[in-house]
């Protein structure tokens, strides 16, 4: 059986719109982010999506959480998917 995987960012952090890198400095998404998230989950209903696997990271939480609200799906955490640190 064929699997999709679909790689979604997160939202707009705090500092993403203040330019600065992060690595694991644990942000929130700006209300910017949050509508970037909620518009990711509706366009990701036409498809079926079983599982949301996220970093434990404030922001991609926040995005996954938004996401699998849409979507009737808990995310699952998983901090080995992390983004590197800089």
């Amino acid at each position: 059986m064929l699997k999709n995987l679909y790689l979604i960012r997160h939202g707009e952090s705090e500092y993403n719109a203040k330019k600065i890198i992060q690595g694991h400095i644990d942000t929130f998404l700006t209300p910017r982010g949050i509508f970037q998230a909620r518009l990711a989950g509706e366009q990701l209903k036409r498809y079926n999506i079983q599982k949301i696997y996220t970093s434990d990271l404030r922001r991609a939480y926040q995005t996954a959480t938004i996401i699998g609200d849409i979507l009737g799906i808990e995310p699952i955490i998983d901090e080995r998917i992390r983004e590197m640190h800089f």
